[in-house]
């Protein structure tokens, strides 16, 4: 009898003697089974007989029906995955060490760089990584890494730490402090030595054992180069110099350009032959003087060009007594053209050296120009005296003001040799009178700088450190005890300068008038006051002398703004030009001309600073000023223009205004003085009448044509035809107005040569004459003007 084969075998043909088992991978159910059936797919039997087939789980995989294999390392098959014949590689990142359904991630610290990693590498040095990372970062700008391994980089814990941009930062001595700080490498190792040591806190250094908060980086100052990590010091920029005071610098400005750019400001911080430890380098190296804004050798002899300086000056005073006391110069002639014309160009000289003290950036060749006039300031560096003795800047400031004392004090010496010397020589000695004008010339006309040298040190400008210096002398800083000083005698030397000789000027000419009638010395004192300006104008020096004080005084009121004293130097010196244009006080037309031209010159180049001149964030102080300006300049012209209408409707309506009445009495009072000084004139000579009109100038020539004309015109040829008898100006050989101007132009011919004015009477018709006195009766009657005059009519009488 045949039996069925069991579960796990077959029987593949008839006649078999017994079942053979199904071989590993195949599988029978059922009994009687003819064949086995393979395993599906993701299925196994790695037995023989077997009733069915095994599952492949996760971190295993089968190549064949007969075996279920696990996943090499660095792969990992997933339980539900869909293949089952093959394992996938871990990602970077990641590490399988072999039969695994999933992939570990890298721990921190450590990191896979290809797929299919077996085990996860350390961060080396300088880099960390957080965890499941392919590769290690380096660590960031600012941090640090000194163990193998690191899941993440130490911070320099130190305030205002970091690291270089580039590299990989292995150990603390990659810190270092950020932009705009330098170092103090002392706190520094420190520091490093607290993080090697560990224990300490942040921002600590391990100072004898102990910790302590040390200060690694100190901020640079402003104004300087810190725009560099890892810098030592701040770097110096071109114009300014850095000052160290401990671990702390503070920035200057500098007035010149002897201040260089510097890297290590304790190396170099200034030019050629300048001091690197003169602040705002000031002052020259041992063996050199300031010169042109740059440092000079002393030459041998050293006190030459002082002796020279003191030649030139004593000279200058010689020339300045003769011509300022000549008779020449005392009339309208060249001469006193060419001398006065000098004193302006000193004047113009003076007003562009007030402009180097500007806060304006001049370009080139403007620098050069105003800089060359800082002699005309009493700047007298050039003369070798740092050669003579060490620089002391208060001593500098003591010689510079003392100038002007110096002048007086040679005068008044020259005066006491003359006294001595000139009767040996048979020549006149000097007299008191005219050197103590002299000395008021001089005076006078250096004003500008006499006052701008006093007030130096009033002017303090401010430096980016909070501090502040003297524009003249950088290297005092302002508050200090050398500045007190130099204060002190700022103001007893403005109080002279400023206060005394002004006061002495303005007195001088208030009481002019009438001193000069009653003291004809006087005059030979007070000449330098007087002779340059016209009879009319006699007080015009005082204005002078206002202005000049004015000029000097706006680099003081606005040291820091460059801005606000160029408003303020154009306000002045446009003041000064509109009443030079309307005054017209000096003697001669060429001196009235040269004068505008030097203020019109000054105002052309106060406007054009405003261009070079930095851009000021405060504005208010400017618009303020250009609305009261405008508001001013308004209410006048609004004032003027209503009185105009209001007299105008006034007298449409018949009445008579105060100021028509005020017109009315000045036309009297000065009808009665043209009366009494045609009166007067008819007495005079010729010669007195020469003498007069060769001390006029061209505008005092025009005013008497002027006149001459309207008296012509408008009295006696307009009241000929009414008045019975009346005088008529006529000249020898030429008749009327013409004659007359042809002797006024002509002052300086000689009295045989002059043409003689005459009064001549001229008789119009009985019927024509008319009464023709005021209300004062004070008009000459034909009758007077014949018994006023001489038989004989003399020259130059009316």
């Amino acid at each position: 009898e045949c039996v069925a084969c069991d579960p796990g075998t077959f029987a593949a043909s008839r006649g078999s003697e017994g079942c053979d088992p199904c071989r590993a991978g195949a599988f029978s159910t059922g009994a009687g089974s003819t064949r086995c059936l393979s395993c599906e797919s993701g299925l196994y039997q790695d037995e023989e007989g077997q009733t069915g087939c095994l599952r492949c789980g996760g971190g295993n995989y089968t190549a064949s029906p007969a075996w279920c294999q696990a996943c090499p390392p660095g792969e990992y098959r997933r339980d539900n995955d869909t293949r089952f014949d093959e394992c996938v590689q871990c990602p970077a990142g990641f590490f399988s060490p072999g039969g695994e359904e999933a992939c570990e991630p890298c721990p921190a610290g450590q990191h896979s760089p290809a797929p299919g990693g077996v085990e996860c590498l350390p961060c080396p040095e300088g880099q960390a990584s957080k965890g499941a990372s392919p590769f290690c970062s380096p660590c960031a700008v600012g941090t640090y890494s000194k163990t193998p391994g690191s899941s993440e980089c130490e911070v320099c814990d130190f305030p205002h730490g970091t690291t270089l941009e580039s590299g990989w930062f292995r150990s603390p001595s990659a810190c270092v402090c950020d932009e705009g700080f330098f170092t103090d490498w002392e706190a520094m190792d420190q520091w490093r030595a607290a993080q090697a040591a560990g224990g300490c806190g942040a921002g600590e250094g391990l100072r004898d054992g102990l910790c302590e908060e040390v200060k690694v980086c100190w901020e640079c100052p402003l104004q300087c180069n810190c725009t560099e990590r890892n810098r030592t010091y701040p770097g110096q920029l071109a114009g300014f110099y850095l000052r160290e005071q401990g671990l702390e610098w503070t920035t200057f400005e500098c007035t010149s350009d002897a201040c260089i750019s510097s890297d290590d400001p304790t190396a170099a911080r200034c030019g050629d032959n300048f001091a690197d430890e003169s602040l705002t380098c000031a002052e020259c190296k041992t063996g050199f003087f300031l010169f042109k804004f740059s440092c000079a050798a002393c030459k041998e002899p050293r006190a030459m060009p002082l002796m020279l300086g003191l030649t030139l000056m004593a000279c200058a005073m010689c020339a300045t007594y003769y011509c300022s006391n000549s008779p020449v110069t005392r009339d309208a002639s060249s001469l006193m053209t060419t001398t006065v014309s000098f004193g302006l160009m000193l004047t113009a000289a003076q007003s562009l050296s007030i402009m180097a003290t500007l806060n304006v950036e001049w370009p080139e060749p403007w620098k050069t120009i105003i800089n060359a006039m800082a002699l005309a300031s009493f700047d007298i560096e050039g003369l070798q005296l740092a050669c003579l003795t060490k620089p002391a800047p208060l001593r500098a400031y003591v010689v510079r003001v003392s100038v002007p004392m110096m002048a007086l004090g040679g005068f008044a010496a020259m005066w006491a040799i003359s006294q001595v010397i000139c009767p040996v020589l048979r020549k006149e000695p000097w007299d008191k009178a005219k050197a103590a004008n002299s000395s008021g010339q001089v005076w006078q006309a250096l004003y500008i700088s006499i006052a701008l040298v006093a007030l130096l040190p009033f002017q303090c400008y401010d430096h980016p450190s909070g501090d502040s210096s003297l524009r003249a002398f950088s290297h005092v800083v302002c508050g200090t005890d050398e500045h007190t000083v130099m204060f002190t005698f700022g103001v007893l030397f403005t109080l002279l300068y400023g206060v005394g000789f002004f006061s002495l000027c303005l007195m001088a000419n208030w009481k002019a008038p009438e001193l000069s009638a009653k003291y004809p010395v006087f005059v030979s004192y007070f000449r330098f006051l007087l002779f340059r300006f016209r009879v009319d104008r006699w007080y015009w020096g005082s204005v002078l002398m206002v202005r000049s004080f004015m000029i000097a005084l706006v680099p003081i009121l606005n040291p820091n703004s460059g801005n606000g004293q160029v408003v303020m130097l154009t306000a002045v010196v446009s003041t000064c030009l509109v009443l030079q244009c309307f005054v017209m006080p000096w003697k001669t037309t060429n001196l009235n001309k040269m004068d505008t031209l030097v203020l019109y010159m000054l105002v052309l180049l106060t406007g054009a600073a405003g261009v070079f001149t930095e851009q000021e964030e405060d504005t208010q102080g400017f618009l303020t000023f250009m609305i009261l300006a405008f508001g001013v300049t308004s209410f006048i012209l609004a004032a003027v223009l209503l009185g105009g209408i209001t007299s105008s409707v006034k007298a449409a309506l018949g009445m008579q205004s105060s100021s028509a009445k005020r017109t009315v009495e000045k036309n009297k009072e000065v009808a009665a003085s043209f009366v009494v000084a045609m009166k007067q004139l008819s007495a005079l000579n010729a010669e007195d009448v020469q003498r007069v009109f060769r001390e006029f100038g061209g505008f005092d020539r025009r005013t008497v044509k002027k006149f001459l004309l309207l008296v012509d015109h408008e009295l006696l040829q307009g009241m000929a035809q009414t008045k019975a008898q009346t005088t008529r100006l006529t000249v020898q050989k030429k008749t009327g107005l013409q004659g007359v101007m042809e002797a006024l132009s002509k002052p300086y011919r000689t009295a045989t040569g002059a043409n003689t004015i005459t009064a001549e009477r001229v008789v119009v018709p009985e019927e024509d004459s008319c009464s023709c006195a005021g209300d004062d009766d004070v008009s000459p009657k034909a009758g007077d003007m014949a018994d006023d005059q001489s038989t004989a009519p003399s020259e130059y009488s009316i």
